[in-house]
């Protein structure tokens, strides 16, 4: 099953009223009735706890630090039909609601009757469940109205919204000809699991750009730096998140590859570069502290330490090492917003440092502030 992600600036296109691309062209031709279509719905079949409005499903949301999931869907549609009979009953679907609040957005009328709850008796959409005629038409105008605006959209459609009230993604569910229930559920469910308890808009998007950042890292060396940044995440208590597990998934990975480096920069010192080897040795000390790699680059540079080659560059090693923690100051007051200060500190870097790893950064750094 193929499907089409909707983002913000997909949104934004369409909110201009530009022309469809040749590929949503093509997807649109393919959205058709399967080969054997579910079994249309019947009254009770779906189970799930629809919030009674989006303003008390963004209030549980925020008290439970669970996300919020919009179903929107347009009743009478081939695609929507089959996600309503095939996705929605799907038990998997509904025990979710531990750890998602659920809104639907459809306006068809559909008949009510009665269900007991509690000892008394209430009348719920006949199709959907749980919610009167009248509370899901109010849910849907108000979802509608608070993400979209009076932007048109696609239908079926399903939008994630953090615990922060911002929504994270856009789906639309595509349906390809031959697509099971199974499928489709399983589709959904995928989605569902990269979204983990308590995930913001932005710890989800900063998740998603380490996860794609990290292979063009791996491929430059730059194994340090991407450690720096996958640390937080080895001890991410929200384990059950698949993009948690796959970022926890790519600390193994890069830990394996920076042994790999500690080899390599072996081998470089050996060779006689032993400035730059020793540096990217304490680099890999650093960031890798507590695992395999750290204590292999740890135990080499112990090895070396005192040997002949190593004792000739150790004043030039200082200076370096002197240079590299101005830096890593000059670095801090950027992050902190002083840019003027770090500014100050780079000019200062360049001129004591000329020559020096550090001093390259730190004129990259000018160049970037000054521009």
């Amino acid at each position: 099953m193929r499907t089409a992600i909707f983002t913000l600036l997909a949104a934004a296109l369409m909110a201009l009223g530009l022309a469809p691309t040749a590929e949503a062209q093509r997807r649109n031709t393919r959205r058709t009735t399967a080969s054997q279509p579910p079994k249309p719905v019947s009254a009770g079949e779906i189970k799930i706890p629809w919030a009674k409005s989006y303003r008390s499903a963004l209030e549980e949301s925020a008290a439970r630090n669970v996300p919020v999931l919009v179903f929107f869907i347009e009743d009478g549609e081939e695609a929507n039909e089959r996600v309503v009979n095939g996705v929605l009953p799907d038990k998997r679907i509904s025990e979710l609601s531990e750890r998602i609040v659920f809104v639907i957005a459809s306006m068809a009328d559909h008949g009510e009757v009665e269900v007991e709850v509690d000892g008394k008796t209430h009348k719920v959409c006949a199709r959907y469940g749980h919610l009167s005629k009248s509370q899901r038409r109010r849910a849907e105008m108000e979802v509608r109205g608070k993400i979209f605006g009076t932007d048109p959209i696609k239908t079926p459609l399903y939008v994630l919204i953090g615990p922060d009230g911002h929504d994270i993604w856009r789906k639309e569910v595509d349906i390809d000809i031959g697509d099971t229930p199974s499928e489709l559920v399983t589709a959904v469910m995928n989605d569902m699991k990269r979204l983990g308890p308590g995930m913001s808009r932005a710890d989800y998007w900063q998740a998603t750009s380490l996860l794609e950042e990290s292979e063009d890292l791996i491929a430059k060396g730059e194994l340090a730096v991407l450690m720096d940044e996958l640390r937080p995440y080895a001890t991410d208590s929200r384990s059950k998140c698949s993009i948690i597990k796959e970022l926890q998934g790519k600390i193994v990975e890069v830990d394996q590859k920076g042994k790999e480096a500690v080899r390599r920069f072996e081998q470089i010192l050996e060779a006689g570069n032993v400035v730059d080897a020793i540096l990217d040795l304490e680099e890999l000390v650093d960031s890798f502290e507590d695992m395999e790699t750290g204590d292999l680059a740890e135990e080499t540079l112990k090895r070396h330490e005192k040997t002949d080659a190593v004792k000739a560059k150790k004043s030039e090693l200082r200076i370096e090492r002197s240079a590299l923690k101005q830096l890593d100051s000059a670095l801090a007051l950027e992050d902190r917003g002083r840019a003027s200060s770090a500014l100050k500190k780079y000019r200062s870097i360049v001129e004591k440092y000329g020559g020096t790893r550090a001093a390259d950064v730190a004129k990259e750094r000018v160049q970037a502030l000054d521009g």
